[in-house]
């Protein structure tokens, strides 16, 4: 995952799934969510999760980080038709498990049946942003 990089970098996208302007519309969005809302995003993008499925690496990289209270971690695994996504302590009060999944279902999963991950994710992204804001009364 990106560290410490100048201007600060969420995506992780190895596989080159998304295309670079994505990854770079993503990565503003993910630095608002971080700066507005204060939620820690990581969002990995790749063709295939080796010797590992998409929930339990998703459960393992988020276990990961010590301080995951106000953390949102998103991994689709493209060509493995698998997506997963989990969220903080902190941040349940704001969205839950299932509002999670249902934006999944509603939002990116119909971009991905259209062979189109980069607006799925950037709207997927953009759908959490709004509902948290809205959640936290910040407009």
């Amino acid at each position: 995952l990106p560290e410490g990089s100048t201007p600060p970098r969420f995506v992780s996208n190895p596989d080159g799934v998304l295309e670079t302007d994505t990854e770079n519309e993503l990565n503003r969005i993910l630095l608002y969510t971080k700066v507005d809302l204060g939620i820690e995003t990581r969002l990995v993008v790749v063709n295939h999760v080796k010797d590992a499925n998409v929930e339990s690496f998703t459960f393992a990289l988020f276990d990961n980080f010590e301080h995951n209270e106000n953390m949102l971690i998103i991994v689709l695994a493209y060509q493995d038709h698998g997506v997963r996504l989990e969220i903080g302590r902190n941040l349940e009060r704001y969205i839950s498990e299932t509002e999670c999944q249902e934006m999944l279902n509603k939002v990116l999963i119909p971009y991905l049946r259209e062979d189109n991950p980069d607006e799925g994710l950037i709207r997927l992204i953009e759908g959490i942003y709004y509902r948290v804001q809205d959640k936290q009364g910040k407009k």
